[in-house]
């Protein structure tokens, strides 16, 4: 795959992403005119490009790190969307109601472990390069887990709703 693709197939998944927040928080990976692979590859393809030519910033690594994890995060199968919609908005009513359930919220800073895997690949091949790694404390969907997680334990149920309802999706050429 040339830089060129990579951006190309970048670009149309990222026109795919809404933010469908209050009523809802995934769609179905069917909008994807590309399957979540080739998404991916994507990614390490345009990155891989961007580290060789210097430019890789803190700020760009995160952008494309939170991109990557999305993926998994916000597209599911088309037959658990309604299900996973429904999960959410009872649990976003539970909240407003001082009750705190064990709905697992998909991460909107992207899947934890996706996140961690891209941000692995790229403090690696900067290693590989003899290039410094990206800056510590940028993977926003620890922060969002970390975060929950802190809330949910001290059944914090106002800062689990601002969490939840506050929270934006970051990422190139992406308007929250």
């Amino acid at each position: 795959m040339t830089t060129e693709k990579a951006i190309e197939i970048i670009e149309i998944y990222h026109n795919s992403i809404k933010d469908l927040r209050p009523e809802a928080i995934v769609q179905s990976n069917g909008v994807l005119r590309y399957s979540s692979g080739m998404i991916k590859y994507a990614h390490f393809v345009f990155v891989s490009g961007v580290i060789e030519a210097g430019n890789l910033t803190d700020e760009t690594a995160k952008m494309y790190m939170e991109s990557y994890a999305l993926i998994d995060s916000l597209f599911v199968d088309p037959d658990d969307v309604e299900s996973i919609n429904l999960q959410y908005r009872e649990y976003v009513l539970g909240l407003k109601n001082g009750i705190i359930t064990d709905f697992q919220l998909p991460n909107y800073g992207g899947e934890l472990n996706a996140s961690m895997e891209f941000e692995e690949f790229m403090n690696e091949y900067l290693w590989r390069l003899g290039k410094p790694k990206i800056t510590e404390n940028s993977n926003r969907a620890f922060m969002i887990n970390y975060m929950t997680k802190k809330y949910k334990a001290e059944k914090d149920t106002n800062s689990l709703l601002q969490l939840v309802n506050e929270g934006r999706i970051f990422f190139p050429n992406k308007n929250g």
